[in-house]
């Protein structure tokens, strides 16, 4: 059984909400047609193994100030650790978990996330990688996490990589830079 946790749940009650919706009046337009029932729906409730705790809900990732010439030489930054928390595991519930992050993508780099258009700094994406140091494109998920009891610590690293036409014409662009991407869990 595989239970899904998306980090925002806005999305996920919107189509919950149509799909039920779009469902019933099949289902009722199908009942007035042949007088019988013959679409049935069956599901199992279940808790979510883990919680984000307090807290934790929203991430932060600070890069502090990254030297351009440090960019055209090495092509990315130094990484900085972070880590997604995970409170109150039950393990009869679920007993690992996949992450995998999502967001605007880079065209220049794919995989890596795409800076705000807002963002003054120009040239650049976001890297994430595992702990260990292994890419992790956006969109991928990780290999499983065997969860404990209670409290669960995934740790990851971020990195500013510079485009290539921006290292090969020097253009990268200097100025304060966001960007923003979404965590989803996969509990098994």
């Amino acid at each position: 059984m595989k239970i899904y946790h998306r980090f925002s749940r806005s999305f996920l009650y919107t189509s919950l909400l149509i799909s039920s919706l779009a469902a019933g009046s099949y289902v009722y337009a199908d009942e007035e047609k042949n007088g019988t029932d013959n679409l049935k729906f069956s599901g199992q409730l279940v808790a979510q193994p883990c919680i984000i705790g307090p807290g934790n809900e929203s991430l932060e990732v600070d890069f502090h100030s990254i030297i351009d010439t440090s960019l055209y030489l090495h092509e990315r930054s130094y990484p900085r650790p972070f880590s997604v928390i995970l409170s109150e595991c039950d393990l009869s519930v679920g007993k690992s978990v996949r992450i995998s992050f999502t967001g605007n993508k880079s065209l220049a780099l794919p995989g890596l996330l795409a800076v705000n258009t807002d963002s003054s700094a120009a040239g650049i994406a976001i890297g994430l990688e595992t702990a260990s140091g292994s890419p992790l494109p956006l969109g991928k998920e990780t290999s499983e996490y065997q969860l404990k009891e209670g409290e669960n610590s995934i740790d990851f690293k971020a990195f500013i990589q510079a485009e290539p036409d921006a290292i090969s014409n020097k253009s990268i662009v200097l100025g304060p830079f966001a960007a923003t991407a979404t965590f989803y869990l996969e509990y098994e």
